[in-house]
């Protein structure tokens, strides 16, 4: 019953229109990753900016380290964005930063690769482990990156 609820809100247009924070983008992968893009390098659309760069490094700088009360694993945060940590999905690099999300959905830039992913899925699940579809689509875009830097 609970789930049926919780279904049912997920696509009520007053809830998109809502700013519920950690729980309610509603975009596609393509506008998630335009949205990274957005924040890092020379920026979309002929260099359309979300932020000053001034900005991205503030919110992208660590502000918390510790463990995560919902998840319980350890976690490093900046102002809204996950930071990425050694062995995650998004690479382990320190510059890059994100959001991975249930089911194995995730939003991220890597600056330092001027790349930005968004992996969505249209079914959630529980788990995340290595064969999670974020997982997986990360690492074969940095194996195919590596090959072309080789």
């Amino acid at each position: 019953m609970l789930m049926e609820k919780s279904t049912t809100l997920l696509i009520i247009g007053s809830f998109h229109a809502a700013a519920v924070p950690a729980v309610n983008v509603v975009a596609t992968a393509q506008a998630l990753a335009c949205m990274y893009a957005s924040l890092i390098g020379h920026g979309v659309d002929g260099g359309r900016r979300l932020l000053e760069p001034a900005s991205v490094v503030e919110a992208t700088s660590l502000h918390f380290e510790g463990i995560d009360e919902v998840a319980l694993a350890p976690i490093k945060l900046g102002f809204g964005y996950s930071l990425s940590q050694d062995g995650d999905t998004m690479g382990g690099n320190p510059m890059a930063f994100g959001y991975a999300s249930l089911g194995g959905m995730i939003g991220y830039a890597d600056p330092s690769k001027c790349l930005a992913v968004a992996v969505l899925c249209n079914r959630m699940k529980g788990g995340r482990g290595k064969r999670s579809p974020d997982r997986l689509v990360s690492d074969l875009i940095r194996e195919k990156l590596s090959n072309a830097e080789s």
